[in-house]
């Protein structure tokens, strides 16, 4: 995934505001194509309440947190070129943080309860299943890194704290002490670790005091600090590790040098979370609904694309050959009115009296995407068609008419086909 069309972003959408799609058992996921700069759709993921999910490292899968009843949950796995749903991994509890390894064999979830020790499950990505949990790796925030090699976990806690990073050796699944990098306690957001690709480093950064380091992945001593203001809320590195992205809260995004944490550029964009590839493009998310592509060669030219539903957050991986399904067809007009007509509601079989409209004659009938059909009886009163059983009553067709209501259905009587 190094070149421009070798990638898109995807952006997972936690439905807090259920487009006009929703329906109560599916989540949005939008595809965004940053050659073209445009949303290339949005799909319906089983599940409900989706978490921060992360991408295989070949790009090829999505792995997203999410509930799949009220008190189930699971990690959904997608695959990127379909969008097909390929694996359900079931957990015992919500899934608040995700981090996989440099070669993707195995995935880590923070699974740990609210004010609980931090409980990370470790899985076979091969035969997405549980094979292990390891205690106390962080705190109920969950923040999860993987150093290079996929010898060491990282958690990062701060909740009731100082800012920690604690580790853990995955060979033995022994938790390390915590070590403290800012002195300071109290911060709710979380610590959210970010590994280089050569090994070399550690980044950890919490978001609510914008406090930022680098740290040294054996020791964890801090190699260097940022200081250049801002309020930083979310940090990317460029697949090639050659830069450090910064979203602030407060103005311009800064670009760093991974190494010392100094300003080598800015951005003009800003907001909570941020995703970079290796030829300089950002898909910053500006506001819960908006985000925006930036190129690093050109930062001025932004382009802001609306999502359907509230975000949780955009990762790239590989382009998907999936494409939304066409809009349906434009109503066609199958038959006309012969004059007024009655407007009819169904209830359980029979058609209640409405009111009169006023259908001038020829005034086409809009396309019927229902028919109530069978045999009926005129009873009058408010009930003036009464289903019958064969062979007694007259065989009728009732159209629904969308046009005047959810529920209003005509006589076939009143109309004629065109």
């Amino acid at each position: 995934m190094t070149g421009s069309a070798m990638y898109h972003f995807y952006a997972v959408q936690d439905g807090s505001t259920p487009s006009f799609q929703d329906d109560g058992e599916t989540f949005a996921l939008s595809v965004i194509d940053p050659v073209a700069g445009e949303l290339v759709g949005t799909a319906r993921v089983p599940g409900q309440d989706p978490g921060e999910m992360v991408a295989h490292p070949d790009g090829s899968r999505l792995y997203i947190p999410a509930r799949t009843a009220y008190r189930d949950f699971a990690i959904i796995v997608v695959a990127t070129e379909s969008m097909d749903v390929t694996a359900k991994i079931d957990m015992p509890n919500a899934a608040a943080d995700l981090a996989v390894c440099a070669d993707g064999s195995r995935l880590f979830a923070a699974t740990g309860g609210f004010g609980g020790a931090g409980t990370v499950a470790e899985i076979d990505t091969v035969a997405n299943k549980v094979v292990r949990t390891i205690d106390g790796v962080t705190d109920d925030l969950g923040h999860l890194a993987v150093s290079a090699d996929g010898l060491r976990l990282y958690g990062g806690l701060s909740r009731d704290r100082n800012l920690e990073v604690r580790p853990t050796l995955l060979a033995e699944g022994t938790v390390g002490d915590a070590v403290d990098f800012s002195g300071q306690a109290y911060g709710p957001s979380g610590v959210k670790l970010l590994p280089s690709p050569d090994g070399t480093r550690l980044h950890a950064l919490h978001g609510y005091t914008g406090k930022l380091v680098a740290l040294d992945p054996l020791t964890l001593a801090v190699t260097a600090r940022y200081d250049g203001g801002g309020r930083p809320r979310d940090i990317a590195l460029s697949t090639d590790g050659q830069h450090l992205y910064v979203v602030c809260a407060e103005g311009e995004g800064r670009i760093l040098q991974p190494a010392t944490l100094k300003e080598t550029g800015r951005f003009p964009a800003n907001g909570n979370t941020i995703s970079a590839v290796s030829d300089g493009t950002l898909c910053v998310l500006e506001d819960p609904m908006t985000c925006v592509l930036l190129r690093r060669a050109d930062p001025k030219q932004r382009r802001e694309i609306r999502l359907p539903e509230i975000t949780a957050n955009v990762v790239a991986a590989a382009p998907t050959a999936w494409r939304p399904p066409p809009p349906p067809l434009a109503p066609s007009y199958p038959a006309r009115f012969k004059r007024g007509a009655f407007h009819y509601s169904y209830s359980r079989g029979y058609l209640m009296a409405g009111s009169y409209h006023q259908a001038g004659e020829g005034v086409p009938l809009p396309a019927a995407p229902e028919v109530v059909k069978g045999r009926y009886d005129s009873a009058g009163g408010s009930t003036p068609w009464t289903p019958c059983i064969w062979p007694f009553g007259s065989y009728k067709h009732f159209y629904k008419v969308p046009d005047w209501s959810d529920d209003a259905y005509v006589d076939e009587d009143d109309i004629e086909s065109t």
